[in-house]
């Protein structure tokens, strides 16, 4: 549980500034509003979790029924459907920079075509979701004087099991399986482009302003491959087995293989949950300018506190003298005031006020 919490913090951790940092790209292109949109799919994914979680080891919040009512809301209903609206986001960002790579000329008419895609994902991951929180209920496990809930599953669900099972199904299979497809197929067909334009192409690198702009599309592309790349690692083998707990009929919870069905699932959702720590390492190494934007959401803040030192710095007396102070009750001469306007400076002060333009 504590390596569960640890992993989800730093997800969290580190998902948000990158969300910003692909916000702030001067451009704005479609694949860094899809790489932001993914960071914020799951840091919302990992936030629920963890504060479930936590919870957990308190076993306090599981006395009331109306905790066990709301996490039945966020982490079975929200929180998997924004992991499975960072699956459908990756599929889009893999399917678009697909097309832009194979088809420059008809990319064009796609590249500011974000908005309408991501809204749809999002629309279609919270309707499809929807037999998750109708399939659970709160249930009370025991009659002693301290009450416990936990969640079991509906009225609803018990008349209609297999048309929830049948809905489960499509909903894993659109939201899911699919843009995982997508996003292989996708990755496979921009490495064929790829290597088919670098044997085409014959590039001048005398061409300072084209080869840069390549450069940068270059680490795009290849931000894309490694990241979708470790998502589709990552993800894929918690989803396998639980692929397989469905089609056999002794592997699964409550069943003769349960123990083994519980250590690999363990074993599983820790890789699963490192997913977002990995490819946000991935952003950094890979692409340069991505870099240099994430660090300096950090660095901002210790030049905005060195500025402000220097205004305080600026008001000591050892540095300024003690003719141009406020508080000085000493009048200035108009010696002292002529020599210096003459000279064009304040002794001093020149000094003073280079260093508070260059904090750093």
């Amino acid at each position: 549980m504590w390596l569960y919490l640890v992993l989800e913090l730093l997800a969290v951790v580190l998902m948000v500034p990158s969300a910003v940092a692909f916000l702030q790209d001067p451009d704005l292109s479609a694949p860094s509003v899809y790489l932001a949109a993914i960071c914020v799919a799951e840091t919302w994914y990992m936030a629920v979790f963890f504060s479930h979680n936590l919870c957990k080891l308190s076993r306090k919040c599981f006395t009331s029924k109306g905790y066990v009512q709301v996490s039945i809301w966020t982490m079975s209903y929200s929180g998997m459907a924004a992991r499975r609206c960072a699956h459908m986001f990756s599929g889009l960002l893999c399917l678009q920079r697909c097309i832009a790579i194979a088809f420059p000329l008809k990319a064009r008419r796609y590249r500011t075509v974000k908005g309408l895609p991501l809204v749809s994902a999002v629309l279609l991951s919270v309707t499809l979701h929807l037999y998750r929180p109708l399939r659970l209920t709160p249930v009370k496990i025991s009659d002693d004087k301290q009450e416990r809930w936990t969640q079991g599953f509906s009225t609803l669900f018990l008349r209609y099991r297999s048309v929830f099972e049948s809905v489960e199904q499509v909903t894993v299979f659109l939201t899911m399986y699919v843009p995982m497809l997508v996003c292989l197929i996708s990755n496979c067909l921009m490495l064929f482009a790829l290597r088919r334009q670098k044997k085409m192409n014959n590039v001048d690198s005398r061409r300072t302003n084209a080869s840069s702009r390549s450069q940068a599309e270059r680490q795009i592309t290849r931000v894309i491959l490694g990241s979708t790349f470790l998502m589709l690692m990552l993800n894929t083998p918690v989803n396998i087995n639980e692929v397989v707990a469905t089609h056999l009929p002794h592997y699964g919870i409550l069943r003769r293989e349960h123990f083994l069905y519980k250590v690999l699932r363990s074993c599983f959702s820790i890789i699963n949950h490192s997913c977002d720590i990995l490819v946000g390492m991935s952003y950094l190494v890979l692409s340069d300018s991505f870099r240099q934007r994430f660090l300096a959401l950090f660095t901002r803040t210790s030049t905005s506190s060195c500025c402000s030192g220097c205004g305080a710095c600026a008001a000591s007396s050892d540095s300024i003298p003690s003719s141009i102070t406020a508080d000085s009750p000493t009048p200035v001469a108009p010696a002292a005031v002529a020599a210096s306007s003459s000279s064009g400076a304040i002794p001093g002060l020149a000094e003073q006020n280079s260093a508070c333009a260059n904090p750093v």
